[in-house]
Protein backbone atom coordinates (compact mmCIF):
# COMPACT_ATOMS: atom_id res chain seq x y z
CA UNK A 1 0.00 0.00 0.00
CA UNK A 2 1.37 3.42 -0.98
CA UNK A 3 1.04 6.42 1.29
CA UNK A 4 0.05 9.97 0.42
CA UNK A 5 2.79 12.60 0.58
CA UNK A 6 2.03 16.17 1.64
CA UNK A 7 3.92 17.77 -1.26
CA UNK A 8 1.26 16.37 -3.59
CA UNK A 9 -1.56 18.21 -1.79
CA UNK A 10 -3.31 21.35 -2.96
CA UNK A 11 -6.66 23.11 -2.59
CA UNK A 12 -8.38 23.88 -5.87
CA UNK A 13 -8.41 27.57 -6.88
CA UNK A 14 -6.43 28.67 -3.77
CA UNK A 15 -3.08 30.31 -4.54
CA UNK A 16 0.11 30.17 -2.43
CA UNK A 17 -1.40 27.33 -0.40
CA UNK A 18 0.75 26.16 2.52
CA UNK A 19 -1.37 23.74 4.50
CA UNK A 20 -4.92 22.52 4.99
CA UNK A 21 -6.57 20.86 7.97
CA UNK A 22 -9.93 19.08 8.01
CA UNK A 23 -11.79 17.79 11.08
CA UNK A 24 -14.75 15.40 10.75
CA UNK A 25 -16.90 15.13 13.87
CA UNK A 26 -19.69 12.52 14.18
CA UNK A 27 -20.95 14.48 17.22
CA UNK A 28 -21.42 11.43 19.41
CA UNK A 29 -24.32 11.62 21.84
CA UNK A 30 -24.03 10.06 25.29
CA UNK A 31 -26.87 8.06 26.79
CA UNK A 32 -27.36 6.12 30.01
CA UNK A 33 -30.14 3.74 30.83
CA UNK A 34 -30.76 0.73 33.01
CA UNK A 35 -29.47 -1.40 30.12
CA UNK A 36 -26.04 0.26 30.17
CA UNK A 37 -25.54 -0.88 33.77
CA UNK A 38 -23.76 2.19 35.09
CA UNK A 39 -21.69 2.91 31.95
CA UNK A 40 -22.20 5.45 29.17
CA UNK A 41 -23.38 4.47 25.70
CA UNK A 42 -22.64 6.35 22.48
CA UNK A 43 -24.77 7.02 19.43
CA UNK A 44 -23.67 9.05 16.40
CA UNK A 45 -25.37 12.40 15.91
CA UNK A 46 -25.26 14.55 12.79
CA UNK A 47 -21.76 14.57 11.33
CA UNK A 48 -20.24 18.03 11.02
CA UNK A 49 -16.92 19.05 9.51
CA UNK A 50 -14.68 22.09 9.66
CA UNK A 51 -11.37 23.13 8.14
CA UNK A 52 -8.63 25.71 7.77
CA UNK A 53 -6.51 26.74 4.81
CA UNK A 54 -3.23 28.58 5.36
CA UNK A 55 -1.87 30.59 2.46
CA UNK A 56 0.20 33.70 1.76
CA UNK A 57 -0.56 37.35 1.02
CA UNK A 58 -2.76 40.18 2.23
CA UNK A 59 -5.21 39.99 -0.66
CA UNK A 60 -8.03 37.65 0.45
CA UNK A 61 -8.45 34.30 -1.26
CA UNK A 62 -11.98 34.00 0.19
CA UNK A 63 -14.31 36.45 1.94
CA UNK A 64 -16.10 35.67 5.24
CA UNK A 65 -19.78 34.95 4.78
CA UNK A 66 -19.26 33.32 1.36
CA UNK A 67 -20.06 29.78 0.27
CA UNK A 68 -17.47 27.92 -1.80
CA UNK A 69 -16.84 24.47 -3.24
CA UNK A 70 -14.02 22.91 -1.21
CA UNK A 71 -11.83 20.43 -3.07
CA UNK A 72 -8.77 19.22 -1.19
CA UNK A 73 -6.59 17.15 -3.52
CA UNK A 74 -4.49 14.60 -1.69
CA UNK A 75 -2.93 13.19 -4.84
CA UNK A 76 -2.78 15.22 -8.01
CA UNK A 77 -3.35 13.41 -11.27
CA UNK A 78 -2.52 16.30 -13.57
CA UNK A 79 -6.07 17.58 -13.96
CA UNK A 80 -7.26 14.45 -15.73
CA UNK A 81 -10.17 13.77 -13.37
CA UNK A 82 -8.26 11.14 -11.40
CA UNK A 83 -7.23 13.22 -8.39
CA UNK A 84 -8.25 11.83 -5.01
CA UNK A 85 -9.26 13.77 -1.92
CA UNK A 86 -12.17 15.37 -0.08
CA UNK A 87 -14.88 17.59 -1.53
CA UNK A 88 -17.94 19.40 -0.21
CA UNK A 89 -19.83 22.68 -0.01
CA UNK A 90 -18.36 24.95 2.68
CA UNK A 91 -19.01 28.29 4.38
CA UNK A 92 -16.26 30.81 5.23
CA UNK A 93 -16.47 31.66 8.95
CA UNK A 94 -13.45 33.96 9.19
CA UNK A 95 -10.17 35.01 7.60
CA UNK A 96 -7.23 36.15 9.73
CA UNK A 97 -3.90 37.74 8.83
CA UNK A 98 -0.51 38.01 10.52
CA UNK A 99 1.81 40.80 9.34
CA UNK A 100 5.31 40.49 10.93
CA UNK A 101 6.32 44.13 10.35
CA UNK A 102 9.38 44.10 12.61
CA UNK A 103 10.84 40.72 11.64
CA UNK A 104 9.84 40.85 7.98
CA UNK A 105 8.84 37.89 5.85
CA UNK A 106 5.62 36.84 4.17
CA UNK A 107 2.14 37.77 5.35
CA UNK A 108 0.21 34.66 6.43
CA UNK A 109 -3.53 34.32 5.78
CA UNK A 110 -5.67 31.69 7.53
CA UNK A 111 -9.15 30.81 6.26
CA UNK A 112 -11.56 29.06 8.65
CA UNK A 113 -14.59 27.32 7.20
CA UNK A 114 -17.44 25.00 8.17
CA UNK A 115 -19.71 22.50 6.50
CA UNK A 116 -22.53 23.70 4.28
CA UNK A 117 -23.42 20.15 3.28
CA UNK A 118 -21.82 16.72 3.24
CA UNK A 119 -18.08 16.06 2.89
CA UNK A 120 -17.30 13.16 0.58
CA UNK A 121 -14.22 11.16 -0.31
CA UNK A 122 -13.65 11.14 -4.05
CA UNK A 123 -11.27 9.50 -6.54
CA UNK A 124 -12.50 11.49 -9.54
CA UNK A 125 -11.69 15.11 -8.69
CA UNK A 126 -10.50 17.41 -11.45
CA UNK A 127 -7.45 19.40 -10.40
CA UNK A 128 -7.07 21.31 -13.65
CA UNK A 129 -7.47 24.72 -11.93
CA UNK A 130 -4.66 24.26 -9.41
CA UNK A 131 -3.08 27.65 -8.61
CA UNK A 132 0.69 27.66 -8.04
CA UNK A 133 1.62 31.32 -8.46
CA UNK A 134 2.60 33.64 -5.61
CA UNK A 135 0.33 36.59 -4.81
CA UNK A 136 1.11 40.13 -5.88
CA UNK A 137 4.52 40.75 -4.29
CA UNK A 138 3.32 44.03 -2.82
CA UNK A 139 0.75 42.01 -0.86
CA UNK A 140 3.31 39.48 0.36
CA UNK A 141 6.18 41.36 2.02
CA UNK A 142 5.29 42.44 5.58
CA UNK A 143 7.98 45.15 5.70
CA UNK A 144 6.08 47.17 3.05
CA UNK A 145 3.03 47.73 5.27
CA UNK A 146 2.23 50.26 7.97
CA UNK A 147 -0.77 50.77 10.23
CA UNK A 148 -2.62 54.05 9.78
CA UNK A 149 -5.28 55.75 11.88
CA UNK A 150 -7.38 58.84 12.41
CA UNK A 151 -10.13 59.79 14.84
CA UNK A 152 -13.41 58.48 13.39
CA UNK A 153 -14.25 60.59 10.37
CA UNK A 154 -16.43 60.17 7.27
CA UNK A 155 -13.64 61.81 5.20
CA UNK A 156 -10.52 60.42 6.88
CA UNK A 157 -6.99 61.76 6.53
CA UNK A 158 -4.74 59.00 7.78
CA UNK A 159 -1.52 59.21 9.81
CA UNK A 160 0.95 56.32 9.82
CA UNK A 161 1.86 54.78 13.16
CA UNK A 162 5.49 54.19 14.09
CA UNK A 163 7.15 51.60 16.34
CA UNK A 164 4.79 48.81 15.22
CA UNK A 165 6.15 45.27 15.62
CA UNK A 166 3.36 42.94 14.47
CA UNK A 167 -0.17 43.42 13.14
CA UNK A 168 -2.85 40.74 13.51
CA UNK A 169 -6.43 41.11 12.32
CA UNK A 170 -9.46 38.97 11.65
CA UNK A 171 -12.64 39.54 9.67
CA UNK A 172 -15.46 37.13 10.49
CA UNK A 173 -19.06 36.33 9.69
CA UNK A 174 -19.92 33.35 11.92
CA UNK A 175 -22.42 31.05 10.29
CA UNK A 176 -25.69 30.02 11.93
CA UNK A 177 -25.77 26.22 11.91
CA UNK A 178 -28.88 24.20 11.08
CA UNK A 179 -29.66 20.69 9.79
CA UNK A 180 -31.27 20.20 6.38
CA UNK A 181 -31.87 16.77 4.86
CA UNK A 182 -29.64 15.21 7.50
CA UNK A 183 -26.65 17.52 6.84
CA UNK A 184 -25.25 20.44 8.79
CA UNK A 185 -25.48 23.69 6.84
CA UNK A 186 -24.83 27.38 7.57
CA UNK A 187 -26.80 30.55 7.15
CA UNK A 188 -24.88 33.79 6.85
CA UNK A 189 -24.46 35.52 10.20
CA UNK A 190 -23.25 39.00 11.15
CA UNK A 191 -19.92 40.58 10.26
CA UNK A 192 -17.30 41.47 12.85
CA UNK A 193 -13.63 42.44 12.78
CA UNK A 194 -10.84 42.78 15.31
CA UNK A 195 -7.27 44.03 15.07
CA UNK A 196 -4.32 43.98 17.46
CA UNK A 197 -0.82 45.37 17.12
CA UNK A 198 2.29 44.93 19.23
CA UNK A 199 4.29 48.11 19.61
CA UNK A 200 7.11 49.87 21.41
CA UNK A 201 5.81 53.01 23.05
CA UNK A 202 7.41 56.42 22.64
CA UNK A 203 8.80 58.39 25.58
CA UNK A 204 5.56 60.34 26.02
CA UNK A 205 3.30 57.27 26.13
CA UNK A 206 1.36 58.61 23.13
CA UNK A 207 1.09 57.26 19.57
CA UNK A 208 0.73 54.40 18.83
CA UNK A 209 -0.96 54.27 22.24
CA UNK A 210 -4.49 55.35 21.31
CA UNK A 211 -7.29 56.52 23.61
CA UNK A 212 -9.25 53.67 25.20
CA UNK A 213 -12.95 53.77 24.31
CA UNK A 214 -12.53 56.12 21.33
CA UNK A 215 -13.51 55.31 17.74
CA UNK A 216 -11.05 55.41 14.85
CA UNK A 217 -10.70 54.76 11.14
CA UNK A 218 -7.97 52.14 10.72
CA UNK A 219 -6.11 51.31 7.48
CA UNK A 220 -3.36 48.92 6.47
CA UNK A 221 -1.29 50.79 3.94
CA UNK A 222 1.31 49.60 1.42
CA UNK A 223 4.23 52.05 1.29
CA UNK A 224 5.61 50.77 -2.02
CA UNK A 225 2.38 50.75 -4.02
CA UNK A 226 1.09 53.77 -2.03
CA UNK A 227 -2.27 52.07 -1.65
CA UNK A 228 -4.56 51.15 1.25
CA UNK A 229 -5.06 47.38 1.23
CA UNK A 230 -7.58 47.08 4.08
CA UNK A 231 -9.80 49.88 5.40
CA UNK A 232 -11.95 49.67 8.55
CA UNK A 233 -14.64 52.27 9.34
CA UNK A 234 -14.94 52.31 12.39
CA UNK A 235 -13.00 50.58 15.17
CA UNK A 236 -13.19 51.16 18.92
CA UNK A 237 -9.86 51.10 20.74
CA UNK A 238 -9.21 49.10 23.90
CA UNK A 239 -7.93 47.53 25.92
CA UNK A 240 -4.22 48.28 25.93
CA UNK A 241 -2.76 44.98 27.12
CA UNK A 242 0.57 43.29 27.87
CA UNK A 243 2.31 46.50 28.94
CA UNK A 244 5.83 45.24 29.63
CA UNK A 245 8.87 46.88 31.20
CA UNK A 246 11.67 44.31 31.47
CA UNK A 247 14.74 45.58 33.30
CA UNK A 248 16.49 42.26 32.85
CA UNK A 249 16.49 42.28 29.04
CA UNK A 250 16.52 46.10 28.74
CA UNK A 251 14.28 45.96 25.67
CA UNK A 252 12.12 48.98 24.89
CA UNK A 253 8.87 49.24 26.82
CA UNK A 254 6.05 47.79 24.77
CA UNK A 255 2.38 46.85 24.80
CA UNK A 256 -0.44 45.52 22.62
CA UNK A 257 -3.18 47.73 21.20
CA UNK A 258 -6.57 46.15 20.52
CA UNK A 259 -9.44 47.38 18.33
CA UNK A 260 -12.91 46.02 17.60
CA UNK A 261 -15.03 46.99 14.63
CA UNK A 262 -18.15 49.01 15.39
CA UNK A 263 -20.91 49.33 12.80
CA UNK A 264 -21.97 52.78 14.01
CA UNK A 265 -19.94 55.73 15.27
CA UNK A 266 -20.82 59.21 16.47
CA UNK A 267 -19.34 61.71 13.99
CA UNK A 268 -19.88 65.26 15.23
CA UNK A 269 -23.18 64.32 16.86
CA UNK A 270 -24.48 62.31 13.89
CA UNK A 271 -24.63 58.52 13.71
CA UNK A 272 -22.37 57.37 10.86
CA UNK A 273 -22.47 53.82 9.52
CA UNK A 274 -19.12 52.11 9.12
CA UNK A 275 -17.76 49.77 6.45
CA UNK A 276 -14.99 47.28 5.66
CA UNK A 277 -13.18 47.11 2.32
CA UNK A 278 -10.03 45.63 0.76
CA UNK A 279 -7.84 46.24 -2.29
CA UNK A 280 -8.60 43.65 -5.00
CA UNK A 281 -5.71 44.68 -7.25
CA UNK A 282 -7.53 47.40 -9.14
CA UNK A 283 -10.04 48.99 -6.74
CA UNK A 284 -11.38 48.86 -3.20
CA UNK A 285 -13.82 45.97 -2.92
CA UNK A 286 -16.64 45.27 -0.51
CA UNK A 287 -16.52 43.05 2.57
CA UNK A 288 -19.24 44.85 4.50
CA UNK A 289 -21.16 47.99 3.42
CA UNK A 290 -18.28 49.36 1.32
CA UNK A 291 -20.39 50.11 -1.71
Amino acid sequence: MSILIADEVFVESIGSFQQVTISIDPQLVDFISNATDGATGKLPGRTDWTGTIQCLGLQPQLIPGADFAFEGMFQAGGGSSDDIGLTGSAYVESVSYTIPVEAGGPIVQTINFSADGALTRSTTLDGSVEVTTLPDYEGLDATEFVLQYTIADATPTYVSMTLIRTINFEVSCPGVAYVDAGQWKRNKGNFAASLSYDFFTDSALTEPWLVEGSDYNIAIYNTVGTQIWWDFWYMTYGPTSNILANRETREPIGATGNLMHTAISDISGTASKGKIGYWNGSAMADVWNWS
